[in-house]
């Protein structure tokens, strides 16, 4: 999470990164941009402890979806979904949040994502479970990867919409033996990415299927999820989720509703 103050802890963070690659035997040299990512990770660490901050005394938003994008990892992928890949440099994007009110940008890297280093506090006790459940899953990505291959759409280019939307149909679907985790949860927020994908489209014949909880997941939906309009949404997107809805960053539909670039 980016923040608007700096920690001085991450003076010893190659070390930290070297010594956990080998622990569980992960060879960095086997990238050709390796040191380059290393030099771009302890450059950035340096700087953030010297460089001023702007203004962000009356800064108080939160920006949940946020892709920090490093020039070596931006190499890698010079074209996302059709477009070229965005550049981005920590600084540019301080000056961005303080001039928007932004106090906290949530990060998340693009793809490949979290899943290249998975949870390293939770298994540090374990290497070598760690080392087989990641041969174990790197075939399993392996053997996806040549499925996908053969697949004449990427994902970047309409997939996600359709995941959003399973997503969003999974927390709401209750019959036995599962339950509705939207509904199960009453106090919990959820924030739903890209405008809820495709399910402003389908949530009417979606809650066709589950009449005992429909009107509690249209109110949840209203009440307790909130959309962002992260990435390409489109003006039916708005429309179907409807004028009592709020999206993060236009508030509620009806009455702050402007087109998203």
């Amino acid at each position: 999470m980016a923040s608007t103050t700096y920690s001085t802890s991450s003076r010893d963070l190659l070390h930290r990164i070297t010594t956990n690659a080998a622990r569980d035997n992960i060879d960095f040299t086997v990238l050709t941009f390796y040191q380059e990512a290393l030099d771009s990770i302890k450059a950035l660490s340096s700087n953030a402890s010297t460089t001023p901050l702007p203004d962000f005394t009356t800064a108080t938003k939160i920006d949940t979806h946020t892709h920090p994008i490093p020039s070596w990892f931006r190499d890698l992928e010079l074209s996302a979904a059709g477009r070229e890949t965005p550049s981005w440099n920590l600084h540019s994007h301080l000056s961005f949040m303080a001039e928007r009110g932004i106090k906290r940008s949530i990060l998340s890297v693009s793809t490949p994502q979290a899943n290249a280093f998975a949870s390293p506090s939770k298994f540090e006790g374990d290497a070598e479970l760690r080392r087989k459940k990641t041969v174990a899953l790197a075939r399993l990505l392996n053997e996806n990867a040549e499925l996908t291959s053969k697949a004449p759409l990427r994902s970047g280019l309409g997939e996600f919409y359709f995941e959003t939307a399973r997503a969003i149909s999974s927390l709401t679907a209750s019959s036995s033996p599962y339950y509705s985790a939207l509904l199960k949860y009453p106090s919990l927020h959820w924030r739903v990415s890209h405008g809820a994908g495709a399910f402003p489209d389908i949530s009417e014949r979606f809650l066709l299927g589950f009449p005992s909880v429909s009107a509690a997941a249209r109110e949840a939906y209203k009440s307790r999820l909130w959309y962002d309009s992260a990435g390409p949404v489109w003006p039916n997107q708005i429309k179907g989720i409807g004028p009592e809805f709020s999206i993060l960053g236009l508030g509620p539909v009806h009455t702050r509703y402007s087109p998203i670039s």
